[in-house]
């Protein structure tokens, strides 16, 4: 299995986090969260939810045939 690792970077509010719960909810055929309602996957700290903001890096992995991808 080949490990690729991508980082998403972008000024504020450029979509960032809803790139990478779209592409979870691709990937895996489940909804992922939405950053209006609070509920994404990459922001799990409570004061990420409540502010509506990504403060703390996260990894999600994401598997595409013999690979895996992981977005940071």
């Amino acid at each position: 299995m080949d490990i690729v690792n991508v980082g998403i970077f972008a000024n504020i509010d450029a979509g960032k986090t809803s790139l990478t719960e779209c592409l979870y909810t691709i990937t895996y055929g489940v909804e992922g969260g939405s950053v209006k309602r609070g509920t994404t996957i990459s922001d799990s700290n409570i004061i990420e939810r409540k502010r509506g903001i990504s403060i703390f890096s996260s990894i999600i992995p994401i598997y595409y045939g013999n690979n895996k991808i992981n977005i940071v």
